[in-house]
């Protein structure tokens, strides 16, 4: 099970005095800490967490290796999503309006969608062959949802349909893709060209 820490900081204070503060209190700087502890705030699922990404200002979503929680601040947690055995998460996306969290796992190999307002999976796509995910995220405010791997560019313009793949032959995506606002910049490997997926 995975748990959320809350963290208590004791220190230990000597003769370096205080600060005054600008509402006329003091405050006591200390020297070191002399002692650290962690207790539990809550518990959101089997396996490793991997990415935290926050969906509002009291709720987490917490990505693992094995599935999909939201975690509440009160220590509260509800399952979105059991990947069914282990695997490893090649990438994470949360739409700008945080409306949609989308992922990518190893194995298989496919794009998992989440709907964060009604609370629930919305689809699931095969990102293709591969390997590794070079890159991954929406198009600027869109709710296009791009990712790049050695073999090319996948987009599926609108959620989970439609998905466009796009091969890029023997021009490897090399260095780092980037997203530049509703645009994904693709530096290619055989020539100084530039691949540049976005609306048109």
């Amino acid at each position: 099970m995975l748990a959320a820490a809350a963290l208590t900081l004791a220190a230990c204070s000597s003769d370096s005095g205080g600060v005054s503060l600008p509402d006329g209190s003091e405050a006591v700087i200390a020297d070191e800490v002399v002692a650290l502890s962690a207790a539990a705030a809550g518990w959101w699922g089997d396996g490793r967490a991997l990415h935290a990404l926050p969906v509002d200002d009291t709720t987490t979503a917490v990505i693992s290796t094995t599935g999909v929680h939201l975690a509440e601040a009160d220590g509260a947690s509800e399952a979105l999503d059991q990947f069914g055995q282990p695997t490893e998460v090649g990438g994470v996306a949360l739409s700008e309006d945080r409306s949609t969290l989308a992922l990518v796992t190893l194995w298989p190999s496919v794009v998992r969608w989440y709907d964060l307002t009604e609370r629930r999976p919305s689809g699931v796509a095969e990102i293709g062959p591969g390997g590794d995910v070079l890159a991954f995220g929406f198009l600027g405010d869109t709710q296009a949802l791009a990712a790049v791997t050695p073999a090319g560019v996948s987009v599926w313009p609108t959620g989970q349909e439609g998905g466009l793949a796009t091969p890029l032959a023997d021009a490897f995506p090399v260095g780092e893709p980037a997203f530049v606002g509703d645009r994904l910049v693709v530096p290619l490997a055989d020539a100084t060209d530039l691949a540049v997926i976005g609306p048109a």
